[in-house]
């Protein structure tokens, strides 16, 4: 059985919170510890990455409980006690050696020292936005991202890949045309908040001739894509290197048409010959699908396909196919009737070319 991506994004959360919460149990219940010259304060490794809120509790105890816990680093972290002071929450906003204390104002004491540190950009994806991170993944584009600098990234949170997931069923898109929606949110320059004004444009890693427009109004920052537009929740989300990466509300898509279609062994099916393309993304008015061989000839066409993305395109074709024939899948837009017309309908271009995808078909055995 097949476990779709959310639920797999599920199941990982819950197991994590069931260790968290096993984890508090069995500290919470002080078994078997004795008061001693100090008090022992245990959390989690003495390197954490910023922003986050770890946990930390008193090990050895005193009959009264009374602690008094401060916290103190280059900055004054948010720090929350809890439970007759055995627990404390502590937030790191920004990196730093920060010491955490305790003392019950009687005679017993203890302190921890907390390095808190920048992760990388895909680190800190994955820390804070699983779904990105997964789609970072299925697009194979880690060492892209991995080792670039003096980049932008904007990322969507959870709530943005939400309804992409929804409409396909809670999968990612196809991975070459994730691909493509994931480079156009990422400017080929370290841009931080700072340095924002109304007006700007940024050139992405998609294509320099399709640049984002950056807007500023009342302290807050948009971000204008040509099919749509986003909204910067988080700003300058700590990250390490010559990096700039903010939170948006929105996956943007891009200016023109994106497919992906994967070598195959076609469907043949009372005399109909069926490839399948793994996936499209259609701006506007909606398009079709057309596979071409190598001459150009269209060997068949999709049903109309509306605006958005679509994963499992079918395509009929013409004839059956011989073996090792090599196509490509080319991305026509709709002139308004809904019905594929190679000679009036014409194909998406990107940078001056048809947008387009090849792969070798083969008849099933």
């Amino acid at each position: 059985m097949n476990m779709t991506f959310r639920t797999i994004l599920r199941l990982a959360l819950l197991l994590a919170v069931a260790g968290t919460l096993s984890a508090c149990d069995d500290s919470s219940q002080n078994i078997g510890w004795e008061p001693g010259d100090s008090l022992a304060i245990i959390g989690p490794a003495e390197e954490v990455a910023v922003p986050g809120t770890y946990e930390y509790y008193v090990q050895a105890f005193t009959i009264d409980k009374n602690y008094t816990w401060s916290v103190n680093g280059p900055v004054e972290p948010a720090y929350e006690v809890r439970r007759e002071g055995e627990f404390v929450d502590v937030t790191y906003e920004e990196p730093g050696t920060y010491t955490i204390n305790i003392d019950d104002g009687v005679e017993y004491d203890g302190s921890l020292e907390v390095n808190a540190v920048l992760v990388d950009v895909l680190t800190q994806a994955g820390r804070l936005y699983p779904s990105l991170a997964a789609a970072v993944g299925e697009a194979g584009l880690e060492e892209t991202l991995g080792e670039a600098s003096d980049i932008t990234v904007f990322a969507p949170n959870e709530g943005a890949f939400e309804p992409v997931l929804e409409s396909l069923d809670d999968e990612l898109p196809a991975p070459g045309v994730l691909a493509d929606i994931l480079t156009y949110h990422v400017a080929g320059a370290e841009v931080p908040a700072s340095a924002i004004s109304d007006g700007d444009e940024v050139a992405t890693l998609y294509g320099d001739n399709y640049p984002l427009s950056l807007g500023v109004s009342g302290g807050t920052v948009s971000v204008n894509g040509v099919a749509n537009s986003a909204t910067v929740t988080a700003a300058d989300v700590p990250v390490s290197g010559d990096v700039a990466l903010h939170e948006i509300d929105t996956v943007l898509l891009p200016p023109t048409a994106s497919v992906d279609i994967t070598d195959q062994a076609v469907v043949v099916e009372d005399d109909v010959t069926t490839a399948t393309v793994a996936g499209v993304y259609v701006p506007g008015d909606g398009g079709f699908a057309a596979i071409e061989d190598a001459d150009g000839n269209v060997l068949g066409a999709s049903d109309y396909i509306a605006s958005g993305i679509v994963n499992g395109v079918s395509v009929e074709l013409d004839a059956a196919i011989e073996e090792d024939t090599d196509v490509s899948v080319v991305m026509y837009s709709d002139d308004g009737d809904e019905a594929f017309d190679a000679s009036v309908d014409a194909p998406y271009e990107r940078d001056g070319e048809s947008v387009s995808d090849d792969a070798t078909l083969t008849p099933a055995e």
